[in-house]
């Protein structure tokens, strides 16, 4: 059974991997529409990729980014230079960026009882599957996820093992930092959610519109099928593109989310 604590990027538990993901789930569990994001890249490009983007932060002269926090020019430009570098590595097959998306108001999850974690662990793992899916076979996995104590790490291993998972490894302290390459799951699960409208207001909003903006742009330059519906956000053709915004929708009519487990109430016989 593998389910560990960070040892390193490219191994752990002696285990040496050829592709890693590294996932952010800041969205679950607020609002009608909820998210989970996954990056998936070639072990071997990791050095390189990390390298790159703490340079990008050095330059910039900020310790990390944030989406939420991205208020000024200078977090824009090294947001841009973040974008810019994932179109292109996407572009160039080196990455997979996947935000698999949810509405808690359609039929799968509009039910009494709703189990909001349970749902999230089985969103993983259609996200996970699919991930592992889009590379070649034959791959053995590492697996990062953003430290979600309300997930079954250990149960979710078991189910994805089979698609060359080998370890997922919780804990995120040593190996790397969650302001490299970790920012890009946690920053396009957010990016998906800004309103249709260009904002008329100063700040914050602004800057992370020009953000978008430039996304799509690149996105257009490099041919990959990512737009902005006004009232969605953004979307791919396919989830099947190396830049995914993945919409989940019931796969039969018998597809529901899970619901809470309910708790057996006492008599006042076995009270006694």
């Amino acid at each position: 059974m593998h389910c560990n604590e960070m040892n390193g990027p490219a191994e752990a538990g002696g285990t040496e991997f050829t592709h890693l993901a590294f996932s952010d789930e800041s969205q679950h569990n607020t609002g009608r529409y909820r998210s989970i994001a996954t990056v998936s890249i070639p072990a071997s490009f990791y050095p390189a990729a990390n390298s790159h983007l703490a340079a990008v932060l050095s330059k910039c002269g900020i310790r990390e980014l944030k989406w939420e926090k991205l208020r000024t020019a200078r977090e824009r430009f090294a947001a841009l230079a973040f974008v810019n570098w994932a179109v292109s590595s996407a572009a160039a097959s080196m990455l997979q960026l996947d935000v698999l998306l949810w509405d808690v108001e359609d039929r799968r999850h509009k039910i009494k009882g709703r189990d909001d974690n349970s749902n999230l662990q089985r969103m993983y793992y259609h996200l996970f599957k699919h991930v592992l899916h889009k590379w070649p076979r034959e791959k053995s996995w590492g697996v990062y996820p953003d430290e979600q104590s309300s997930i079954n790490w250990k149960q979710l291993y078991g189910f994805t093992h089979r698609y060359g998972v080998r370890d997922i490894l919780t804990g995120r302290r040593i190996g790397f930092s969650s302001e490299y390459i970790n920012w890009l799951p946690c920053a396009f699960e957010q990016m998906w959610l800004f309103p249709g409208e260009r904002p008329k207001v100063s700040g914050s909003h602004q800057e992370r519109w020009n953000v978008v903006t430039a996304f799509l742009r690149l996105c257009n330059a490099h041919g990959l099928n990512v737009h902005f519906h006004e009232s969605k956000g953004l979307r791919s053709l396919s989830k099947f593109e190396p830049i995914n915004f993945w919409w989940y929708e019931p796969q039969h009519k018998d597809d529901k989310a899970p619901v809470r487990a309910r708790r057996r109430r006492s008599t006042k016989r076995e009270a006694s």
